[in-house]
């Protein structure tokens, strides 16, 4: 087989607009929100040594290139060299987004076309996938595989992101999530039946209501401790919502770039937050665009 050096890269999301159980069967999902922070991965094949992961603590990428291995036939020999902004262990992605990179990699150094759906299939063998193989927002059955739906509206929004610091074990979120009741299963499908048709609309106002109805009932999962200073910034400026990393750190303030007053509620925000010395990061959903 002819090979060159690969690339490949993923995007994070911020979080979950939404992330729940499903009311009827209790399958949890998530729905996403691609953000401008990126993994990229370097493959450099080699007849010899094995798979190789630079830096080394990466392992669950040898895990997912093993997994690829058996689904193309062939073995896999060279290091993927992964060079990523995303901020681990914070609920932003930054796992998968390595996955999805370092397959992508491997696949652009021997001009193998992957879909996302096969990638999906990949890393549910390591791990509850984030979804990021897909560029735009989907509803994701996150320990599944499996992409339920796609939208294709983005709302153009800016994310003021708070991180309360520490790190989140995600297998934790999960247990705690299982304690759930069916009454809350209940209030997350009617968010969904709503964010549906938000994005049928392309209304990105009711798009962050929603998000902040899911980051309040997420409360009893895994509490965010701005979580209520953050709801009255929203009331006193006017701000369209918020959003959690369900099961990490971050909170965010969403701002509608829509929105005519939107540099003087951001800068409102930002100055709010300077004199309370809360350390904050601004992030973006419409890079691409």
């Amino acid at each position: 087989m002819n090979m060159k050096k690969g690339y490949g890269e993923a995007h994070a999301s911020f979080g979950e607009l939404i992330q729940g159980n499903r009311y009827i069967d209790s399958t949890s999902y998530l729905v996403t929100l691609p953000i401008n922070l990126m993994s990229r991965v370097t493959f450099i094949p080699e007849e010899t040594n094995g798979i190789r992961v630079v830096p080394e603590y990466k392992v669950k990428i040898i895990a997912a290139i093993k997994h690829l291995e058996k689904e193309i036939g062939h073995s896999i020999s060279g290091t993927f060299y992964v060079d990523s902004l995303i901020p681990e262990g914070k609920g932003l992605s930054s796992s998968s987004a390595d996955l999805v990179a370092s397959i992508r990699a491997y696949c652009d150094s021997c001009n193998i076309n992957i879909s996302a759906e096969m990638i999906g299939k990949i890393i549910s063998f390591i791990e509850p996938s984030d979804a990021v193989m897909y560029d735009n927002i989907v509803m994701y059955y996150n320990l599944n595989g499996v992409c339920v739906k796609q939208f294709d509206f983005i709302p153009r929004l800016s994310i003021i992101a708070i991180d309360q610091g520490g790190v989140v074990e995600t297998s934790d979120c999960y247990k705690a999530r299982e304690k759930q009741t069916k009454e809350i299963h209940y209030l997350q499908e009617l968010l969904l039946k709503r964010l549906d048709y938000a994005m049928e609309k392309k209304d990105t106002e009711m798009v962050c209501q929603i998000s902040t109805q899911s980051a309040i009932i997420n409360q009893n999962v895994l509490p965010k401790k701005y979580l209520n200073f953050a709801l009255k910034l929203v009331d006193k400026f006017g701000i369209s919502g918020i959003i959690v990393a369900h099961t990490g750190t971050y909170l965010g303030l969403l701002f509608n770039k829509e929105d005519i007053n939107y540099t003087f509620k951001l800068e409102k925000v930002k100055s709010e937050l300077i004199k309370k010395n809360i350390d904050f990061k601004i992030f973006k959903s419409d890079w691409r665009k």
